[in-house]
This record gives structure tokens, sequence and C-alpha cells, in this order.
């Protein structure tokens, strides 16, 4: 059960990165307006979903955005749009990972930490809880153990102390306020899978919904000691990126950069807001810093690709992944 879990989660992660515009190629080829508008439905309630996870109860209550709701109606969008399109079940069924194959990627003393985020079921019924739980998994590996870490609303709460108001940034507070909050941050998230990676030296991990906002290297244990400091972590998206990993650390002489990107973008041309009630502000200092960095790399001798604007968008990111 654990290896087709393992399957299906890594063949979505592959899908949900790179192939939106493989979705959106064959559903604008099909010309099936109620194809498309089921499509558009899912977008926009995926990111109405995505804000309202960042919401404290009472905002959401004022905005009238159910999280739970908004995920079983995701999830629902998602399996109609699939169960029309053949094409994409075959591509699905073709990306997915193994266990076995992931670990043979993996070098003495490198583990795979891969997170999955899920509503979580009882014999009776689905409840409002979202639990989180890591596929771990070492080299020679023939399973991925399979570890339930913790449930997501004590991380919310953690997070109103760690980021902005908008949900975007690290808060910059006193020594010890932040620091008591990468200890708890560590203790919640950290803590569940020590027994399981303590011989590693090297992680690969893939994050999974609020952990996508965290920075990992500056979890602190109770020593106030970071990750940092006590073993390499390297953040991939997908699990495909394991064996791209040393190819791409031979030849670091081309970097894609993105900043002040321009979020008011458009689908196949069309001007259609799938970001109904969502607002992405523009930041006009992050273009200044990514010209910034373009000229340091430039003077070291790099290639460089800079991406602002409208050029850095979504879509142009995640065909970059795996490359870059």
């Amino acid at each position: 059960l654990d290896a087709s879990y393992f399957r299906m989660v890594t063949a979505l992660q592959g899908w949900l990165l790179s192939g939106s515009q493989e979705l959106n190629s064959i559903i604008t080829q099909k010309k099936d307006a109620s194809l498309l508008e089921l499509y558009y439905k899912w977008l926009v309630v995926k990111n109405q979903y995505s804000r309202a996870i960042q919401m404290t109860e009472e905002q959401q209550k004022k905005e009238h955005l159910d999280p739970v709701a908004l995920m079983e109606k995701s999830g629902d969008l998602e399996k109609s749009i699939i169960a029309q399109l053949p094409e994409l079940q075959k591509s699905l069924g073709n990306t997915g990972a193994s266990p076995s194959k992931t670990a043979a990627l993996l070098k003495p003393g490198e583990v795979l930490i891969n997170w999955v985020s899920f509503k979580y079921k009882n014999p009776e019924n689905w409840t409002d809880s979202v639990m989180y739980a890591a596929f771990i998994i070492s080299p020679k590996d023939k399973t991925a153990k399979f570890v339930t870490a913790f449930e997501q609303k004590p991380l919310q709460v953690l997070l109103t102390h760690y980021l902005n108001y908008s949900g975007r940034g690290v808060v910059v507070k006193p020594s010890n306020t932040r620091k008591n909050v990468l200890v708890d941050l560590y203790k919640l998230i950290w803590k569940p899978l020590l027994p399981y990676i303590k011989n590693a030296h090297k992680l690969y991990m893939i994050p999974s919904g609020l952990l996508n906002k965290i920075s990992f290297q500056s979890l602190e244990d109770a020593s106030h000691k970071s990750l940092l400091e006590t073993v390499d972590v390297h953040l991939l998206n997908k699990t495909d990126e394991l064996g791209s990993t040393s190819s791409l650390s031979k030849n670091k002489s081309t970097i894609a950069l993105f900043g002040g990107a321009d979020f008011d973008s458009s689908i196949n041309g069309n001007k259609i807001n799938i970001y109904t009630h969502l607002t992405f502000d523009y930041l006009k200092g992050s273009e200044g810093e990514v010209r910034q960095i373009d000229a340091v790399f430039k003077e070291n001798n790099w290639n460089t690709r800079l991406y602002t604007g409208v050029a850095a968008s979504e879509e142009k990111f995640r065909s970059l992944s795996g490359n870059n």
C-alpha cells in the first residue's frame, strides 16, 4: 500500500510542477467549453484554498472561505477533469516513482524525506484535520518508511508568529521570540523524524502544504543549534530531481533569476482572472534586488537568464524545474 501511495504522490508532484502546460494544452486541443470551464473553476478553487489556510478562523468566516469545503471541492473537480482525459491518466501512470528506484539514486549517508499532507478520514467519515506525514527513503531501501508526524492546526498557530501578516515572508522579531518559534517548529516538524534520519549527513527534502513556508535550515533544537549547523539539507520539487543533482553540481555556470513578478497574468491570451478574491501585490523592491544579483553573477562569469514582469510567470518557473 505504501509503495502504491508513494508512486501516486510522486506522479502528482511531477504533474503539478510541470504538467499544467500539458493539461492546458490537452484541454485547449479538445475545444470542449464545459471542460475548459471545469478547468478554470478548479484553478479558482485551488487558489481560494491556498488563501484560506493562511487565514485565522475569524478571517475565514469574514470572507466566507471554508478550507475543508474548498479542499473537498478541489478534489472533486480534479477527479472530474482527470476522468475526462485518458491522455492525462496515461501520463500520470507513467510518471510515478518506486521506492527502490528512488533509493538507488541515493549515496551512503543520504536520505530522502518526501512530505505529504492529507485530510484525515476516520472509520466513519472525513474530519477537518489535515495530517502531515513523510516518506523516508535511505540507500538500498526496498520500501519507504511512512511516518505520521503532526496535525496542521498547531503548525498554523506557530506560523502566525513566524510569518508576516500576508503569509509571504519570515518575521524579523527580537531574537528570543524568534528562537522560541524556531524551537517549537523543530519539535513539531523535525523531532518525529529523528529516529529515522539519525545517521544521515545529507537530506533531500520535498515539502508539502504549509511546509513550503518553512526555512528548514533555520529550525533550532533545544540548545538553539540550527539544522544548518548539523546537517546538509537540499530542497527538491519532485523525486525526479534526485537523478539530476549530481549533473547540476558539475556545471555551475548558468542560472535563472526571477523577480519583480507581475502576478496579473493571463492563460492562453484570455484575460480570465483565475485568482478571484486574491491579491498579489507587485513587489517593486524585488526587481531591484534580482537585477543586483544578476549583476553579481555576470561579474563572476555566469550565464544568466533574468525574468521580470509578466515573464516571471509561474508557468516559466515550472518549465525550468530540474534544469537550473
